[in-house]
């Protein structure tokens, strides 16, 4: 695993490795997939391979989507959430993957060895570019003295402040936080959601805890 030549930019993920009967070689990437419309990427390969995209959703189901690439120039692959299906070895099973179940990790893997292609192949990986739904404006007032249930995807714009005696339960799928955050005695609870925090630059927002503040993360 090292860096390859690239497609644009500097330099592409380079995954080189030996193919044998029976294996299989995979390069995980960590990016949230919640509220996933689609993802493109650049791929190049020395040898014609079957290359296999797999995600996996919060209940342990997993879905991949199979793609067969001759060698050769670089190629432009485009993944919708229709193009996946269940994989066969899933733990758990669905029919269909939902979008707003995704977790974090996509996986490709390089089947060949598995469907019988033997000897060596590098992969190199490049412009992976990762498309999500845009949560909608939630309905959460700027300072927080009650409890409130949120249990649709939404996104907060400003910052928030949330007060003793006040609680804020997130059970959505997603949500993200456009501000920064203060807990003035008051209780953030966060079941199985996939939380993030925007700004213009890594690090810009806060998270403010007073004495007697409580965070709660769940599944």
């Amino acid at each position: 695993l090292g860096v390859g030549e690239a497609q644009e930019g500097a330099g592409s993920v380079r995954m080189s490795l030996e193919r044998a009967p029976g294996t299989a070689a995979a390069l995980l990437h960590a990016s949230l997939l919640t509220g996933l419309v689609r993802f493109e990427f650049d791929v190049r390969r020395e040898r014609a391979t079957t290359l296999v995209v797999a995600v996996e959703d919060r209940d342990g189901a997993r879905f991949h989507a199979v793609l067969s690439l001759p060698e050769g120039a670089w190629t432009r692959l485009s993944l919708a959430p229709a193009d996946f299906g269940p994989a066969p070895d899933s733990p758990v099973k669905k029919p269909r993957l939902d979008p707003d179940r995704l977790r974090i990790g996509l996986g490709f893997l390089d089947a060949g060895g598995i469907l019988g292609q033997t000897g060596p192949n590098t992969l190199f990986i490049d412009a992976l570019r990762i498309e999500r739904s845009d949560p909608p404006a939630a309905d959460v007032p700027a300072v927080l003295d009650t409890s409130l249930t949120l249990d649709t995807p939404g996104r907060v714009a400003g910052d928030l402040r949330i007060r003793a005696g006040g609680a804020l339960r997130i059970t959505a799928s997603r949500f993200v936080f456009a501000g920064d955050l203060r807990l003035e005695g008051g209780t953030l609870e966060i079941h199985g959601c996939a939380v993030t925090f925007e700004g213009a630059y890594p690090h810009q927002r806060k998270i403010h805890m007073d004495a007697g503040s409580r965070v709660v993360l769940r599944d």
